[in-house]
């Protein structure tokens, strides 16, 4: 099944690791400028293209398939998540809680993120697009919001409704789902999801879409040309297509959205890790101490400069 999939994979995207198509003429989801080819990337379900625009420093995976067949593609390996990992995110439930008890990070930061929403809107009505486990409606429901989720993955819905005490819809972002919540939300809170989407222009036109006037969207993603990102440059590790295709830079992100109504109202640079798993890569303690302080270092500073890891932006529907 797996082989199966691999196969199916390479050859929706079908390109030789050593092709670069410069002929192809490719305009930046960001700012609609014209994208640059930078490299072949090569994974275990093929070769992909990226292309970088020169104007906002955002980067692509291009060309985009099809949205049946990107559609196709996500139920594929869902299916595949069935039948090899079975019940695992069951399994993996009480070691999800363990773990973050340990290391809150998913809690810390949706606290944060609550309370920057609270200072921009007084109003409640909240919708998780891609909620997952539900760590973030946990803490927007511990902040006083009223929130319904979105998540398709069967498994983390289980775990989302023992987590939260409420269901979370079954589907997808969709043109199906917008139309039928048109102006339903005051928030809506996109967390590691948008760098997956196949169009950003439609995720952005279906956020408008939801949203009352003045509401508030929030928008975390890994941010693209990080310090880590730059030190790192082909190798970053968020570039793993085809599960993410889009790699943002703050000003992508910020004329993306401005160009479907919104205005950005603040941001904030985070990075977050688990130190013990750092030092359990050590055969010495004391060695993954010393590296987990110069990383703790290293990261916080790069978050005072707007550098860090992970981009969360806070942008207001323009009434």
């Amino acid at each position: 099944m797996q082989e199966k999939i691999t196969k199916k994979i390479k050859k929706l995207f079908a390109v030789s690791k050593h092709q670069q198509t410069i002929e192809e003429i490719f305009s930046c989801p960001a700012c609609k400028s014209m994208l640059h080819f930078w490299f072949i990337k090569k994974t275990e379900f093929g070769c992909f293209r990226m292309y970088r625009c020169l104007k906002c420093k955002s980067a692509f995976v291009m060309p985009r398939l099809p949205a049946n067949q990107i559609a196709d593609l996500y139920r594929d390996l869902e299916n595949l998540s069935d039948d090899i990992m079975a019940d695992k995110y069951r399994e993996k439930y009480p070691e999800v809680l363990e773990e973050e008890h340990k290391y809150p990070i998913f809690t810390i930061n949706g606290r944060r993120i609550a309370t920057h929403i609270r200072a921009l809107t007084s109003n409640k009505n909240a919708l998780d697009v891609g909620a997952g486990l539900g760590f973030y409606s946990q803490s927007l429901v511990a902040a006083g919001f009223h929130v319904q989720a979105l998540e398709p993955d069967a498994k983390a819905r289980d775990i989302f409704r023992r987590m939260n005490g409420f269901d979370a819809f079954d589907g997808y972002l969709d043109a199906k789902f917008v139309k039928s919540h048109k102006a339903t939300y005051d928030i809506v809170l996109l967390t590691q999801l948008l760098e997956h989407m196949r169009d950003p222009d439609q995720v952005a036109e279906f956020i408008n879409y939801l949203l009352t006037p003045g509401g508030i969207t929030v928008i975390a993603l890994p941010q693209f040309r990080s310090w880590l990102s730059i030190l790192s440059g082909r190798h970053d590790r968020f570039i793993i297509p085809p599960h993410h295709l889009n790699f943002f830079t703050p000003s992508g992100l910020k004329l993306l959205m401005e160009r479907h109504g919104f205005k950005l109202v603040c941001s904030e640079n985070v990075t977050w890790f688990n130190p013990e798993r750092v030092i359990c890569r050590f055969k010495f303690r004391f060695l993954g101490l010393l590296v987990v302080a110069l990383l703790t270092a290293f990261f916080n500073t790069a978050d005072i400069f707007n550098k860090g890891n992970f981009l969360e932006a806070y942008f207001q529907k323009i009434e």
